[in-house]
């Protein structure tokens, strides 16, 4: 690999009581070989049922439901009983007693198509319990920009600076929906950035260590500048 970034957000404050996590996962990678396949694994206890780019995963009274946002990815899950030995690559190994009674059903992959060195995934995971299905959750990718990947889901929209150092210039996006959105926008150099999003204008300050913007503001295009 000659990049291999991985950013992960998660969020509690989700606006919806039903739903008490917001987590995402955000993969940028260069490979060096294109036929290099990159894959996101999710170890789960019991099997996930799959959907088109959404999984579900029921575990005694939760679930947790994850959507791949961006990437184009294949979902696919790998599990059931255990067999003798497990083939990686070329090398094949032989399982202990303890992992064909370690309890767990398998995994999912999440996996780019093969043929690009380059790949960017973006993955976003909510929990709630078993018996609810929470009404707008349905993860939209941010659209319009050339700097930035990111979704909203629900009332969160959280974005990534696609660079591989922080971002020190002035960058937009388009975030979908209607009245206020929660921002959480990763990949930001430190200190004061002015935000602007339709009339509505505001300084938002990214710490050091976290570079991290959170703020409130409308739907809409996004632009971000740095004071």
């Amino acid at each position: 690999m000659e990049r291999c970034d991985r950013r992960m957000l998660a969020v509690y404050d989700t606006g919806n009581s039903d739903v008490p996590l917001y987590f995402f996962v955000y993969d940028n990678m260069t490979a060096k070989d294109s036929k290099y396949q990159k894959v996101f694994l999710l170890h789960t206890v019991t099997e996930p049922s799959i959907s088109g780019k959404t999984a579900t995963v029921v575990n005694g009274d939760g679930k947790l439901v994850l959507q791949n946002v961006v990437g184009n990815c294949t979902l696919s899950k790998v599990g059931g009983s255990k067999p003798a030995n497990w083939a990686v690559g070329s090398k094949t190994y032989a399982l202990t007693k303890d992992d064909k009674t370690d309890g767990y059903w398998g995994r999912l992959e999440v996996a780019t198509a093969s043929g690009s060195k380059s790949n960017i995934m973006l993955n976003a995971m909510y929990v709630c319990d078993k018996s609810k299905s929470p009404s707008g959750q349905t993860a939209t990718a941010v659209t319009n920009s050339s700097s930035a990947t990111g979704t909203v889901m629900g009332k969160v929209a959280a974005v990534f600076y696609d660079g591989a150092s922080r971002a020190t210039s002035s960058f937009s996006f388009t975030a979908s929906g209607s009245g206020n959105l929660t921002y959480y926008v990763s990949g930001v150099k430190a200190g004061n950035w002015t935000v602007k999003v339709g009339s509505t204008t505001k300084t938002v300050s990214a710490s050091s260590d976290g570079g991290l913007l959170v703020f409130t503001a409308p739907a809409g295009t996004v632009t971000l500048t740095p004071q």
